[in-house]
Order: structure tokens, then sequence, then C-alpha cells
């Protein structure tokens, strides 16, 4: 009886699993593999996708401040945002290399989701 409950308990949040699939890429590797593990989660494929995200992103962040700042209308918010920029892009390459290895790794935005995350994995 227990494992009908549980098993039904997981069939349902396999829909949160699947709808933000692309978004679990930024949690820690032990979590991405205990959604792997509980709901067939593919961790180095999500990773890279969402590394992709963030690196395109980051590189349009750091060539508009690169323009702000090279047509001298930047500030400081600009600088912050170029040494923001290049930190999420060394980051979003590397975890483009774990993932190829097959590997999963987070971000650091991962710990927007991790509530969510841990109430997927509750029960589990």
């Amino acid at each position: 009886m227990r494992e009908l409950y549980r098993q039904g308990l997981l069939y349902r949040k396999q829909t949160w699993v699947d709808t933000f699939a692309p978004l679990w890429g930024l949690l820690d590797p032990i979590t991405q593999r205990r959604l792997a593990d509980l709901y067939g989660y593919d961790a180095p494929r999500h990773t890279a996708g969402s590394a992709l995200g963030v690196g395109v992103l980051a590189l349009l962040d750091g060539i508009l401040a690169i323009r702000y700042l090279g047509a001298r209308h930047g500030g400081l918010g600009d600088l912050l945002m170029l040494l923001a920029s290049a930190y999420l892009l060394w980051e979003s390459l590397r975890r483009l290399q774990r993932a190829r290895s097959g590997e999963p790794a987070g971000s650091i935005f991962g710990w927007v989701l991790k509530p969510l995350a841990r109430r997927l994995i509750a029960y589990g």
C-alpha cells in the first residue's frame, strides 16, 4: 500500500519535472542525479541546454556592456555587468564541458530552483 502511494505521488510530480526540465539543469549535480533516479530526468542534456541559454544571455549582456563602455556612456554598473557576464560565460563553458562528458553541472542560479526541487524529491 505504501509503495502504491509513493508511485502515485511520483507520477503526479513527473509533470513538474517534465515541464521545467530545461531549468533543472541549473541545479547542483547531486539534485540533478536524484531527479534522474526518481523521474528519468536527462541531467547532462538539460545541463547543456541551460548552460547554452545562460551563456548566450551572458554573451549578449557582455557585448552591450562593452559597447556602452566603449562609447563612454557606461558607468560602474556596466563594468559590473561586464564582470558578471564574463563569469557566467566562463561558468557556462565549464558546464558544457561537463555535460559533454555525461555529467551534470550546476549554475550559480540553481539556488532559485532548489526549494521546488526539494519538494519534488521529498517522499522519493
